[in-house]
């Protein structure tokens, strides 16, 4: 909602009060904010798996696509997280 002229005097102060009564849905993951700290660095490992191989695999820039998808798998399942 934005401001304009046919908004009578006072509209933003009784908004206000009724954004504020009990009948107001009150979300239960308000102020919720997750740390993702843990998984930051798995996350990247994955990404430079995907940007050395996978995105040739993904572009068709493979001659042997089975040895490619194969030795990718194999990337993927050796890091450390997935044990």
């Amino acid at each position: 909602m934005r401001p304009n002229s046919q908004y009578p005097a006072g509209f933003w102060m009784e908004e206000a009060k009724f954004a504020d009564t009990a009948p107001q849905v009150k979300d239960p993951l308000d102020g919720l904010f997750i740390n993702t700290d843990s998984i930051k660095n798995e996350v990247a490992s994955r990404d430079q798996i995907f940007s050395e191989g996978g995105k040739l695999i993904q572009y068709g820039a493979i001659n042997d696509v089975d040895k490619a998808v194969n030795d990718y798998i194999k990337k993927q399942k050796e890091l450390e997280y997935i044990k």
